[in-house]
């Protein structure tokens, strides 16, 4: 049996471990770096209140990483904004495919694409954690990343045909 301090320590490194993943995981759904670090830690405060309820240690990164889903979710419920900009040039596409970088391909796709292409593809997490953590059948998971790695490529060919 562990005492509280030692939980508590096991906490804090877990969180210093995958911190960045939660952060990548709520800026995937969120778009703003201000908004996915409140996410995060409104995520890691609702964890340390829950950890009891955590069976196993080694189930401690999807933990995290669903928690901060969760709070990602709640940021989008909270507050349905938009942002008003002078910058209009912010939007518009770049001259070459090399400019333009690979995230700003994955901004089109879909909040819950986006957030499954990066679980997979940015986090590594294999299809069978990913429908554990986001609660998604096995099935709707490689489905929806099929769909996002399809509309990817009709961009990327789109882009291609472009500039050819």
């Amino acid at each position: 049996m562990t005492t509280k301090q030692e939980r508590d320590e096991r906490f804090v490194e877990a969180v210093r471990m995958h911190s960045p993943a939660m952060f990548r995981a709520a800026r995937s759904l969120l778009r703003q770096d201000a908004d996915a670090q409140d996410a995060v830690s409104a995520a890691i405060t609702r964890c340390y209140q829950g950890i009891s309820r955590l069976r196993k240690w080694e189930a401690i990164r999807p933990y995290l990483i669903k928690a901060a889903v969760n709070a990602s979710y709640d940021i989008l419920r909270r507050s349905q904004r938009e942002y008003a900009t002078d910058n209009t040039f912010a939007f518009e596409a770049k001259d070459t495919p090399e400019e333009t970088p690979i995230w700003a391909y994955l901004e089109t796709l879909p909040p819950k694409s986006r957030l499954v292409m990066q679980l997979r593809y940015g986090e590594d997490l294999p299809v069978k954690e990913i429908a554990r953590v986001l609660r998604l059948p096995r099935g709707s998971v490689s489905v929806i990343i099929g769909r996002a790695l399809k509309q990817l490529r009709q961009a990327f060919e789109q882009e291609d045909a472009r500039h050819a």
